[in-house]
C-alpha cells in the first residue's frame, strides 16, 4: 500500500499492463487475500512481502520494493494511526534505542503523539486556495492551472483537463509535489500572491514555474528537503474521488477516512477505515475506470511514439476485481488497514541517503 496516493491501491487488486526498461509487456496480478480473509472470520491479518510498481528510479523510488500490510476487524483508521506510531517507535527503540534520531544531519523527533492535520489545510496553507470553496470542478481547475503555471492551450495540462471533480483536480497537487514540499517547509513563503485570482496565479520563488510538474517535482524536493527539519506527519481524510477503497468520513461529507504518514518529506505509510458496502465499491470501481479511461484518451493524443505510451501511468487497461467484490456480499465486519514502506523505513532508522542501500540487488539504470 505504501506509496500510493491517489488510488493507486485498486490497481494492487487488479490486473495491468506494466513495461519495465526492455522487458516485454505483460499482465501482472497480485492479489491482496488480506480482506477476503476478514470475510472468512480472521479478526487480524497482516503480510510482509515484495511489490513491484511501475514507478521511476530514484533516491527514494525503486520499482520493486517490501511493505507489509496490515487488516483489523472492528477498528478505524484512527487506530490505524495508533498502530504507525507504535510500529515505527518500537522499530527505532529496537535499533537506535533512542526516539530522536539523526537523519543526513537533521535530527528526527518520533515522540509521540504525532501531527496530525487534513489534506486541505495542508494545501491552503501552500496555496492560499481553499478548494473546499469551489462549487464546481471548472473553478477548480481554472485555480489550478495558475497555481501550477499551466497556459490553457498548453498540452502540459492534458491530465489536469480530464479530471471530472475538485477531488480530482486536487490530487494534481499531491503528485505534482505541492504537498510534498508543504510537509517540507510548512510556512512556505510566496507560492502564491491572491488566493483569489485564478488565471493569473504562478508559482513564486522559481524561475520555471513547471518546475513543480511530474519530472521536476522530485529535483525540488530534494532541494528543499536537504537543509529542512521534517517531523512525522499524518495527512488526513482524502477526497472520496482519488479513495476508491475508503470508507466515506462519518462527519464530512466528500471525504474518506484515510491518512497517509509522511516523515522527512517521504510517504511511509498509507491507510483508510475500509469500505464495507459492495455496492458503493463497485460504483467507486466503476467511477475509477471512466476517470482512467477519460486519462488515456487525453494522453494518447499527445504520444508521439509507442514507447513513451508504455511508461506512462495510463497506458495500461484496467477491470474491475470480481472476487473482491464478491467477498464484500458475503459480509466484512468494521476494519482498517494500513500499509508501511518497510525500505523508507529503514532508510530513516540507518541513515541512509538512497533506497539502494537497504535493498540487496536494487534495479539498476538501463545503459544509454
Amino acid at each position: 500500500m505504501a506509496g500510493s496516493r491517489s488510488g493507486e491501491l485498486w490497481g494492487v487488486r487488479n490486473g495491468s499492463r506494466r513495461r519495465h526498461g526492455s522487458s516485454q509487456s505483460g499482465k501482472c496480478r497480485r492479489r491482496v487475500g488480506g480482506l477476503e480473509r476478514l470475510v472468512g472470520g480472521l479478526e487480524k491479518v497482516y503480510e510482509i512481502g515484495r511489490i513491484f510498481r511501475n514507478e521511476g528510479i530514484s533516491t527514494r523510488h525503486n520499482p520493486e520494493f517490501t511493505t507489509i500490510e496490515m487488516y483489523e476487524a472492528y477498528s478505524d483508521y484512527e487506530s490505524m494511526m495508533n498502530l504507525a506510531e507504535e510500529i515505527v517507535t518500537r522499530c527505532a527503540m529496537a535499533t537506535t534505542g533512542k526516539l530522536k534520531i539523526d537523519y543526513q544531519g537533521t535530527e528526527i523527533s518520533l515522540e509521540r503523539p504525532w501531527r496530525r492535520e487534513t489534506m486541505h489545510r495542508l494545501v491552503e496553507e501552500a496555496t492560499g486556495v481553499d478548494f473546499n470553496s469551489f462549487g464546481d470542478v471548472e473553478s477548480a481547475k481554472n485555480a489550478a492551472k495558475g497555481l501550477l503555471g499551466f497556459k490553457t492551450e498548453s498540452s502540459e495540462n492534458t491530465s489536469l483537463q480530464a479530471c471530472s471533480s475538485v477531488g480530482h483536480v486536487l490530487n494534481e497537487f499531491i503528485l505534482d509535489g505541492i504537498l510534498r514540499t508543504l510537509l517540507v517547509k510548512p510556512q512556505l513563503q510566496g507560492l502564491v500572491q491572491n488566493k483569489h485570482s485564478e488565471s493569473d496565479q504562478i508559482v513564486k520563488g522559481f524561475e520555471n514555474p513547471h518546475i513543480l510538474q511530474q519530472e521536476h517535482a522530485v529535483t525540488v524536493f530534494e532541494t528543499v528537503v536537504e537543509s529542512t527539519l521534517v517531523q512525522p506527519t499524518f495527512v488526513l481524510d482524502y477526497p472520496v474521488e482519488i479513495s476508491p477503497l475508503a470508507k466515506p468520513h462519518r462527519r464530512y461529507a466528500g471525504l474518506t477516512e484515510r491518512f497517509e504518514l509522511f516523515v522527512c518529506g517521504r510517504e511511509i505509510g498509507n491507510a483508510f477505515s475500509e469500505l464495507t458496502d459492495p455496492i458503493d465499491q463497485r460504483s467507486r470501481f466503476e467511477n475509477q475506470i471512466k476517470q482512467h479511461n477519460a486519462k488515456r484518451a487525453a494522453m494518447d493524443k499527445n504520444v508521439k511514439s509507442d514507447e513513451s505510451k508504455g511508461d506512462d501511468e495510463y497506458s495500461y487497461e484496467v477491470s474491475l476485481d470480481e472476487d473482491f467484490l464478491t467477498s464484500l456480499e458475503y459480509g466484512m465486519p468494521p476494519a482498517s488497514g494500513m500499509g508501511l514502506g518497510i525500505d523508507r523505513l529503514v532508510m530513516l532508522l540507518t541513515n541512509s541517503a538512497s533506497i539502494r542501500d537497504v535493498i540487496a540487488f536494487p534495479v539498476l539504470k538501463l545503459q544509454q
